[in-house]
């Protein structure tokens, strides 16, 4: 009888444990909204004869942009809707479709043309850490951060 109460308590506390954790955990979908602005790209895996090991060459970037249209932007707005707001320069902004795959860690981006995958390496409430696999000269992982600079707005 005595045995049975242990192992009862216990299964009680580890399922306590267990649903706090869970109910603490934060939503990446609810955490990745809002307007996020690029502080940083570079290189995380590049040839060992690169100078200089970690800053993406212009050049190089230029290359990715070409094949990669979504991150040539410097402001992703991600939306309650599970839209993206992409903010060019100098171009009119460009919606886009956005899902958290697998456990939340692949970013999905689609628009009418074209599909892009992102590793979520890192997500907070100020910051967004993106990989993208470049196959091109470089033979790379670039590394994007972003810093979150706003709320979202519903369109």
């Amino acid at each position: 009888m005595r045995l049975l109460i242990i192992v009862l308590v216990h299964c009680i506390v580890i399922f306590s444990v267990y649903g706090t954790t869970l109910n603490l955990s934060v939503n990446p979908e609810k955490q990745i909204l809002g307007v996020w602005q690029e502080v940083d790209w570079e290189y995380e895996k590049v040839d060992l004869n690169t100078p200089n090991k970690k800053q993406i060459a212009s050049k190089v970037r230029e290359e990715v942009a070409k094949n990669n249209v979504l991150h040539t932007s410097e402001i992703w707005e991600f939306l309650p809707n599970r839209k993206l707001k992409i903010h060019f320069m100098e171009k009119n902004n460009l919606m886009a479709d956005w899902k958290l795959k697998g456990r939340g860690h692949i970013l999905k981006l689609e628009n009418e043309n074209k599909t892009e995958y992102y590793e979520i390496s890192e997500l907070t409430n100020d910051i967004l850490v993106l990989h993208l696999n470049i196959d091109i000269e470089a033979r790379g992982i670039a590394k994007l951060t972003f810093k979150k600079v706003g709320n979202a707005k519903e369109i």
